[in-house]
């Protein structure tokens, strides 16, 4: 396709979507809120400046947290007629300059243990099992394990839940790049990672860091730190990658890490040519080791940037903008985002809440809401969605839809990997037994610990919490089905079993997604359910600070961002625990900062005819007449202001003479203004 010219990419930008595109070259920060076309504006500023010839796209590097992200950047920027693109994740970036200068740096890399070939890459998904990361890190906890419990008439196994504990403690500590002697000293850590002691998980760590260079590895995280030393001490190294890359876009900054960030830094050296994009409502992922504050704190490290906020939100219904706008207004949650949304989409429905008596009756309520929904408004059935807090829900909510005939679908679940041991028990049929299945499923979970609670006083424990979790999505699965089908544990488990096999089928075009929360992040839908929002769960219970507090406001946000056009929020006021009890559990209380204020009326004061109509909106959220949400100029401009005029740009006021203005536009040089010109708006 034929590159585009300056004017044509800018045409069909919104105002603030053109501000951010304009911004002069240097240190940008772009707040994205949720569905304002952050991508759309990303791709149109690379274009942008490849077109005017000042920021070329083969000298520009877009980095970004995934391959999906990355592959839309590059088809995105091509049918915008950029030829040259450099779009890759930032471990795909690091393994190719590590690559490109493997064999110059041979001697170097000799010297930290490494041979003269280039490490193989062990992955999760790698079908080499010398190779995968899963089997090397359970060969290797299951010899500490193995030598700890010969003294011991305790025998532990590695399973899913302790490869998840293992997995999550390695992510945070080499997020932050924390070397195993200071993990060692630092006292105030985990007493436990899973069934592990401290002292078991620095052995199996230390195995792990020998084993890898034994056998020429490296892992992901290995990647951004090689490629970090590389650039640190290697400075003819560091200068001809200067030379190749002098521009650098960031995607989802707030996802960013500590080791990422110094990365970024290595590669930007002295220079200030960087643009993030990023949404501080949107940060959720803390527990992988992303840090909100480098986000947050970006105008800190760099006091020339300039900031802009988009605010147009093209996904979401007014009525679904103004609960998220609510959920946040006001609260830390919000990271330092300081406007509102304003929806450029027309008006739907209501969201609404469904109160349910019971958890049974909420998971019979959205089955049934759901399937009339598209039986209804006739939305494609890949067009809804079901989205929990945590993964153990998701087969609770698939075998209810699929009693009203819906198809759903649920790529990457291990809800019935988690549940193996359990299922291998129940397999184990005593003949001659009269036992039922459910009492069975009763006895194994309970003779497995996994409905043990937790002690008063005593620590979180995230793998004690699972297999709570997986217990009681397994017997309500148990309860769903017909007494023939629970009749023995044999016949229980071959109806489990039946399910694993039907959950299998994620690839279904046209079915309905029951994923997490978590996972949903990126995407939207028509129609989102939103199930089981209770305190407890959203936000979670083991989440106490202010801060954890927060980041839980954050997924609800996040939640509820995704819908278009219905949004649908549930809970049950009751549930049954594993041990047979019911109990009872309160809303969530985010639902009451969504829900619309009842209006409330001042009998004391006389009513009044003379207040002016509105929008609804607040004053500094409201659009100009002409569509921007810039500010008009009410005062006389001062020196360092930062302003926008339609032709020129973003710019910042040097110097004022008489009634003339001289304004500073970058790589487009010095204009001068009438003080009072009604094309120059102040930021």
């Amino acid at each position: 396709m034929k590159q585009l010219t300056p004017p044509e990419i800018l045409a069909k930008l919104d105002p603030e979507q053109r501000i951010a595109v304009e911004a002069p070259i240097g240190p940008v920060r772009i707040i994205a809120g949720a569905g304002t076309g952050k991508t759309r504006t990303l791709i149109h500023r690379i274009a942008y400046w490849d077109s005017m010839g000042i920021a070329p796209s083969d000298k520009t590097l877009s980095v970004t947290h995934s391959n999906k992200s990355a592959a839309e950047l590059r088809h995105r920027l091509k049918e915008l007629g950029v030829q040259k693109i450099h779009a890759q994740t930032f471990h795909a970036a690091a393994k190719k300059q590590l690559e490109d200068y493997w064999n110059e740096l041979s001697i170097y890399w000799k010297d930290k243990g490494f041979r003269s070939e280039f490490p193989t890459i062990i992955t999760e998904s790698s079908k080499v099992r010398a190779e995968n990361q899963y089997w090397i890190i359970r060969g290797i906890v299951q010899s500490v394990i193995k030598q700890a419990d010969l003294l011991s008439t305790q025998k532990r196994d590695f399973d899913t839940e302790l490869n998840q504990a293992v997995n999550a403690e390695l992510i945070l500590l080499r997020a932050r790049m924390i070397s195993i002697d200071e993990y060692e000293k630092d006292l105030s850590g985990k007493e436990k990672i899973g069934i592990l002691t401290r002292d078991e998980f620095i052995r199996f760590y230390r195995r792990y860091t020998k084993s890898k260079k034994s056998n020429n590895q490296v892992d992901f995280a290995d990647l951004l730190e090689m490629c970090i030393l590389m650039l640190r001490e290697n400075p003819h190294i560091a200068a001809k990658i200067h030379s190749k890359y002098e521009h650098f876009l960031v995607d989802e900054f707030q996802d960013n890490d500590p080791v990422q960030d110094e990365l970024l830094s290595q590669w930007l050296g002295s220079r200030k040519s960087i643009c993030v994009v990023g949404d501080p409502r949107q940060t959720i992922y803390s527990f992988k080791g992303s840090e909100p504050a480098l986000l947050n704190d970006f105008g800190k490290k760099y006091t020339d940037c300039i900031t802009v906020e988009l605010v147009r939100n093209y996904r979401s219904s007014p009525q679904i903008v103004a609960w998220a706008n609510r959920l946040m207004k006001g609260t830390s949650a919000s990271g330092g985002a300081k406007s509102d949304l304003v929806s450029m989409e027309p008006k739907g429905p209501q969201p609404k809440v469904i109160d349910c008596d019971s958890e049974t009756s909420e998971q019979k309520e959205i089955a049934e809401k759901v399937k009339a929904l598209i039986t209804n408004t006739k939305i494609p059935n890949n067009e809804v969605a079901v989205l929990v807090r945590i993964n153990s829900n998701i087969p609770v909510f698939r075998q209810s839809l699929k009693k009203v005939g819906i198809q759903t679908k649920s790529p990457g679940d291990t809800f019935w990997a988690d549940v193996l041991p359990i299922m291998k028990e129940l397999q184990k049929e005593i003949p001659g037994s009269q036992e039922n299945g459910l009492t069975a499923l009763y006895e194994i979970l309970h003779d497995q610990g996994w409905t043990l609670e937790f002690e008063e006083g005593e620590k979180f424990d995230s793998q004690k919490q699972q297999r709570l979790d997986n217990a009681d999505a397994l017997i309500a699965l148990a309860e769903s089905l017909t007494p023939e089908e629970i009749e023995t544990p044999l016949s229980l488990a071959k109806c489990f079993a039946k399910m694993r096999d039907e959950a299998k089928d994620d690839h279904d075009s046209n079915a309905v997604t029951v994923t997490s929360i978590h996972k949903a992040k990126g995407m939207e839908w028509d129609a989102v359910f939103l199930p089981k929002f209770v305190d407890g769960l959203i936000p979670i219970s083991f989440a106490k600070s202010p801060s954890e507090i927060d980041e839980e406001r954050r997924l609800a946000y996040v939640a509820i961002t995704r819908a278009r056009k219905y949004l649908m929020i549930s809970w049950g006021a009751s549930y049954l625990t594993v041990f047979g009890t019911v109990k009872t559990q309160a809303r969530s209380r985010f639902i009451s900062f969504m829900e619309e204020p009842k209006p409330t009326v001042d009998l004391t004061k006389p009513k009044s005819n003379s207040q002016p109509k509105g929008d609804g909106q607040s004053p500094t959220n409201r659009l100009n007449p002409d569509g921007s949400s810039r500010i008009k100029l009410t005062e006389p401009l001062a020196v360092g202001n930062r302003v926008h005029n339609a032709k020129y740009g973003l710019g910042t006021v040097i110097s004022i003479d008489g009634p003339s203005v001289i304004i500073d536009f970058g790589s487009l040089g010095k204009k001068s203004f009438k003080k009072a010109h009604p094309g120059v708006d102040r930021l």
